[in-house]
């Protein structure tokens, strides 16, 4: 279990760990026959990556419990066969891997698809992320939590195209887990919308025109 995976210390090593997207978890951990969109993260090995006197290292373990909200508080971990308790995760990164690098730990951590050759940063997956309780049952869906009514904000630079794409992906990946499935198809017509008003913003283009220039091209 220990073993770090030759993929996985290639992309450590050209620094190529980009963070998940929309498509991605939809097809590697697609909705139940429910609805339900969890990830139960006692069934996947993760990797954390830190520094050490400078030098960057990379730790496999399994996380098991937690105490009462995953990725905050005390958390059971299968470290090297061995299952420890932590009081934080944060503990188990500095004073237990021993790495001195400030990053959170749920930014330097990644679920890993060894057969799928493919890792999902936990920050970026954490609102999914179910865990059993050290009393027993599972840590509460906080997807059931959340108010129906939520806000989208979303900083525009007009003049860094590529920098409204990665806000608008961020923004929208951030809430899907959010909507009820109920109101998955008028998500789909929020996003339609907030992508007309930013390419007539930036391009300063109706939104029809480019669909038409779009047509156009693909037709060529």
């Amino acid at each position: 279990m220990s073993i770090i995976p030759e993929f996985f210390q290639t992309l450590c090593r050209k620094k190529q760990i980009y963070n998940a997207s929309v498509e991605d978890l939809l097809f590697y951990f697609p909705p139940t026959l429910n609805g339900h969109r969890i990830i139960m993260l006692e069934n996947y090995d993760c990797i954390c990556v830190g520094y050490k006197n400078n030098v960057k290292d990379c730790k496999r373990f399994r996380i098991l419990k937690c105490q009462d909200i995953p990725l905050l508080g005390g958390h059971e971990i299968l470290l090297d066969g061995k299952v420890i308790k932590v009081d934080s995760l944060t503990y188990f990164k500095k004073e237990i891997l021993k790495y001195e690098d400030y990053v959170s730990f749920d930014k330097s951590t990644f679920l890993l698809l060894e057969d799928k050759q493919r890792v999902f940063r936990l920050h970026t997956i954490r609102e999914r992320i179910q865990l059993p309780l050290f009393k027993g049952g599972y840590s509460f869906n906080r997807l059931d939590e959340k108010s129906e009514q939520t806000t989208i904000h979303i900083k525009v630079n007009e003049y860094n195209e590529e920098e409204v794409v990665n806000n608008l992906t961020t923004a929208f990946l951030n809430i899907y887990d959010q909507i009820p499935d109920n109101k998955i198809h008028r998500f789909s017509k929020i996003v339609e919308t907030v992508f007309s008003n930013i390419i007539e913003f930036i391009f300063k283009e109706n939104i029809n025109d480019v669909y038409t220039w779009i047509e156009n091209v693909v037709e060529l």
